[in-house]
């Protein structure tokens, strides 16, 4: 009887053992097979959670790659004085602010309350009496209500909530809380699981924050379904929507159906409904009463033994576990939040980034921070942060657990990177990490590889959307035309990659004969597959492919200034055009007595004036004051002002309608309109240049004034706001402290500005208060142009006839000129180089044909300067119907002006197609590409009037017609067996034009 009882309790040992085992590999099977990802997909928000005053938006987790990278991520919204209330996580989490600025805190259990009341005003000790009275004598009443209605339902318990009502009445205590944190855009916060925390958006802007929680981080030991434990409201699911979602649409539905009433007050309504149920339930737990619904972490508990826990009256237990209150997540504050904080200033704010410095350049010693005073936040929003940069692709930022410590408990890294239009990231891969990107501004085309070779992602991404990179797959990503900003959550403290070309790349440290049989190459194209690229892994764009342009366009100027005394127009530097062409273009208008304060730019920059008549200087680096007055002046001693030294400048130049003025980068120049109409200047700065040592993106240093962004305009200072902290956070800190710390997204300043008030003034050996007007802080509402108030007096040489006509002796000068004299090195020098030549004297044309118009050519021949600025230009006027030559730019690219008239252009690219054919107007801007084709005809009575811009110091042209076209060069067989015409056709189209550039309309035309 016994082998028979064993033999059965064998087999089910042994079945109960082979399905513990199956159960287990299958457990394990299904994780393994969790990053078997076939295809990934850059994804917007799934649930969405709109509150009282903001939003919550998360995504699905339950997607394959939230479940191989093991993450859930959540987009949260605060709106202007909301609070998020005080929750936690059972998963660490990172939080990156993508924009506003406010205030966060986080509660480190059994930590000290070091932020702390010092002493009460009279005010608030007055207030505090008054209340203690009025709370005595209700107090008493009160108690006496309430020990009638429970004398026979809680017995001790409300002699206990008695007790702890007199407490609390004698109970004088000064607040004290946990430190709070100013946060900001480009912050990085590090949450550890199970710790507390609140923030709160203090800002005129709507707080927005990107939180990753690591769900498979070992410090979760609960499952990987994502939760967040709220101590305050009655919070809504924030991950599970999904499963909610009939249950809502019901609501809306009825919500549809009463008529006036809004989902909102339906939902208060319900709430009162629910509580007066409770009251007449006698105190039971919310969860035996609200089963299905969401509520804090307090209302599960019976609401008498709460208070007894607590040591409070009832009704404010009730208050904790949210029986009156339907408010979700994030509450509106009504008035103002008011808590402690220090006061801010920026010298603490230099010694934070100081000790940063110092703990990223030293190991731990294990007496750095203590879990009470661990640092938790890290910006990585600032340019000067970057750990890598390319001026000419864009910069990259990291934090790991040897800049923020904190993070080697978390195991969570994070990365901030900021790409120019067209810039390459390097690929690369994650050696022990997964990757989530979220995309703050602009977009990008992604290509993610797995272990087969197959791209399992290959699309673009944009503006809010988030995409994730699996451990070890391959990753590409190159900007749009628009750049491309985002912030990479990995999933180790110190992660790192493998780059796929570039310095540091994977290739490069192969040998050549390794990558010549590897990929069946030469030794020399294994060299270059080295060594083509010598950035880490920030890459330029290839030049040649910004010219794949399919259609070009006359363009208007796209944002304008107005300021006190003019107005400053530019076009999108961003555009397909622009960017082939390596320019930035400018219109600038003058009103009379207004003055374009001091600047100037990292391009060199051809300027022509249109209209009008002016003033202009430029300052020349270690070039001697020129203009200075005599002694025996009569203006000495007004001029003296108490001063030893008389007054003196460098040359001033009187400017008019025709001048064109070349100012190299660097050098400050400024404008006065001393006429009677406005003077319009268009201005092109070539930000290809190879004089320009920073990246593409066109900027303007001011000396003097408020200025507005010029060129950046409209995209949205994500390129500008990089560097700025909000405006709002300036809000009670001096003048000086936020010039200095760069605050206040919208506006600039000028360069003088940034320096310490103090500082300046010993740099300068002025007073205080000088320093401060230099700094613009005096008058802050100028802007660039300013308006000259009385007489603007300057030294120049007697004029015999008015200010707005030439002297003969200079037009004789420019006549006479440099016309052919070539440079041996002695002719000029930087102080006395010629910067200015007229274009508009007719008798100047080096093309002229009677019936059809004439064209001025200026290049390094004419003036000198331009050989080193590598930039030429062209003023042409055509009568009504006459032609341009159609014809190429060898080695330039060209931007075409129209002054006055109208024409019709067409542009062919090398493919034949035409990309352009349309009207260009008067004001309008339009590019020519290197070696594309291009035809003009006049179409209005009053002729068609250019000046364009060339981007190489003697650019040269080759016709398609006339006299010196490319088909004239060519025999007669050749034309004729190329096109399939006669003899007699081919010496037509050689020689039925005589004209060279200019071409007067045919009959036939």
């Amino acid at each position: 009887m016994a082998k028979p009882i064993a033999l059965a309790f064998s087999l089910c040992l042994l079945v109960l053992f082979h399905s513990c085992l199956a159960a287990r590999q299958q457990s394990q099977s299904s994780e393994q097979n969790e990053c078997q990802l076939d295809q990934l997909q850059a994804r917007e928000p799934d649930n969405r959670i709109e509150t009282e005053a903001g939003r919550i938006e998360s995504w699905n987790y339950n997607q394959d790659d939230f479940r191989c990278a093991g993450v859930a991520v959540q987009r949260i919204t605060v709106e202007r004085n909301g609070l998020h209330l005080p929750s936690y996580t059972h998963a660490p989490q990172l939080i990156y602010i993508v924009q506003g600025n406010g205030f966060l805190s986080t509660v480190f259990p059994g930590c000290p309350e070091t932020f702390e009341e010092s002493e009460q005003s009279d005010e608030e000790q007055q207030g505090q009496q008054q209340w203690q009275g009025q709370q005595g004598r209700h107090g008493q009443q009160g108690r006496e209500q309430q020990e009638q209605q429970d004398r026979g339902q809680h017995g001790l318990h409300g002699q206990q909530g008695q007790q702890g009502r007199r407490g609390q009445e004698s109970f004088e205590q000064l607040d004290r809380h946990q430190k709070v944190r100013r946060i900001r855009e480009g912050d990085v916060v590090a949450i550890p699981a199970g710790v507390t925390y609140w923030s709160y958006n203090d800002g005129d802007q709507p707080l927005v924050a990107v939180s990753l929680l690591d769900i498979g981080n070992n410090q979760n030991q609960l499952d990987r379904n994502p939760r967040r434990f709220y101590l305050a409201g009655n919070p809504q699911d924030e991950f599970n929507q999904h499963a909610q979602g009939q249950r809502q649409r019901g609501q809306q539905g009825r919500g549809q159906q009463a008529e006036g009433q809004s989902q909102w007050d339906q939902d208060q309504q319900q709430q009162g409904e629910r509580s007066r149920h409770q009251q007449q339930q006698g105190g039971r737990s919310r969860h035996q009463q609200r089963q299905g619904n969401n509520n804090n972490i307090f209302a599960g508990f019976n609401t008498q033994l709460l208070a007894d826990a607590l040591n409070i009256d009832q009704q404010t237990a009730q208050q904790l576990q949210g029986q009156n209150d339907n408010r979700p997540q994030i509450v509106r504050v009504r008035g103002r939040l008011d808590f402690i904080q220090p006061p801010e200033s920026q010298q603490e704010e230099r010694q934070e980034q100081g000790i940063q410095r110092q703990q990223g350049q030293q190991g731990p010693n294990g007496f750095e921070e203590t879990f009470c005073n661990f640092r938790i936040k890290e910006n990585i929003g600032r340019p000067s942060r970057a750990d890598v940069f390319s001026p000419q692709a864009g910069r990259v930022s990291t934090l790991n657990s040897f800049k923020l410590p904190i993070l080697r408990h978390l195991d969570l890294s994070a990365e901030r990177g900021f790409f120019y239009n067209n810039a390459i990231y390097s690929p690369h891969w994650n050696l022990n990490a997964h990757e989530v990107y979220y995309v703050i501004r602009g977009s990008a085309r992604v290509q993610i590889v797995n272990n087969n070779g197959q791209a399992i992602l290959d699309n673009e991404v944009r503006q809010g959307q988030l995409f994730i990179v699996p451990q070890n797959h391959a990753v590409l990503q190159k900007a749009s035309n628009n750049g491309y900003e985002y912030i990479a959550f990995k999933t180790q403290d110190n992660a790192k990659i493998n780059t796929l070309a570039g310095r540091t790349s994977v290739l490069r440290a192969l040998p050549d004969v390794v990558l010549a049989n590897a990929y069946q190459i030469d030794r020399q194209q294994a060299r270059n597959l080295k060594y083509n690229r010598q950035e880490t892994v920030a890459f330029e764009p290839i030049k040649q492919n910004q010219c794949q342009i399919d259609q070009l366009q006359a363009r208007e100027p796209d944002i304008q200034i107005e300021c006190e005394a003019g107005r400053i127009e530019s076009w999108d530097h961003y555009q397909n055009d622009f960017q082939c062409a390596g320019v930035a273009a400018q219109r600038i208008t003058i009103e009379p007595n207004g003055l374009h304060l001091a600047s100037y730019t990292h391009s060199p920059q051809l300027m022509y004036i249109v209209k009008g008549w002016g003033v202009m200087m430029t300052a020349l680096p270690g070039c001697p004051e020129t203009f200075e007055l005599s002694q025996g002046s009569e203006q000495v001693q007004e001029e003296r002002q108490g001063f030893d030294d008389l007054e003196r400048h460098q040359k001033v130049r009187f400017i008019g309608e025709g001048d064109i003025i070349a100012i190299p980068p660097g050098i400050v120049h400024w404008v006065h309109n001393n006429g009677n109409s406005s003077l319009v200047a268009v201005s092109l700065l070539d930000i290809c240049n190879d004089l320009n040592q920073l990246d593409r993106n066109q900027r303007r240093f001011y000396l003097a004034g408020n200025p507005e962004d010029e060129f950046n305009q409209q995209e949205g200072e994500n390129i500008s706001q990089e560097d700025e902290f909000d405006q709002q956070e300036g809000e009670g800190i001096s003048f000086e402290q936020r010039r200095r710390s760069g605050q206040g997204s919208n506006y600039n300043n000028n360069i003088f500005a940034g320096f310490d008030t103090s500082l300046l003034a010993d740099a300068l050996n002025v007073d205080i208060e000088t320093a401060m007007k230099v700094q613009g802080q005096i008058d802050q509402q100028r802007s660039q142009i300013v308006r000259v108030e009385g007489e603007f007096g300057f030294l120049h040489p007697p004029i015999r006839s008015s200010h707005w006509q030439r002297t003969q002796q200079e037009q004789q000068d420019e006549q006479q000129g440099l016309q052919g004299r070539h440079d041996n090195g002695l002719g000029e020098s930087l102080c006395n180089i010629a910067l200015k030549q007229y274009l508009g004297d007719p008798r100047r044309a080096d093309v002229y044909t009677p019936q059809a118009g004439r064209i001025n050519t200026l290049n390094s021949n004419d003036m000198l300067i331009l050989k080193q600025m590598s930039l030429s230009a062209e003023t042409g006027f055509l009568y009504n119907n006459a032609i341009y030559s159609p014809h190429w730019n060898l080695l330039a690219h060209e931007i075409f002006y129209v002054i006055r008239g109208s024409a019709r252009v067409q542009v062919v690219n090398d493919n034949g197609e035409t990309i352009y054919d349309d009207e260009v107007r008067q004001g309008q801007l339009f590019v020519v590409p290197q070696n594309h084709a291009v035809l003009q005809k006049a179409i209005d009575n009053q002729g068609f009037q250019y000046i364009a811009f060339k981007t190489q110091d003697n650019a040269i042209i080759n016709t398609m017609a006339g006299r010196t076209s490319v088909l004239r060069a060519l025999p007669d067989d050749v034309l004729a067996n190329a096109y399939q015409i006669s003899q007699e056709e081919a010496r037509m189209l050689k020689y039925n034009r005589q004209e060279t550039l200019v071409l007067s309309s045919s009959s036939s035309s």
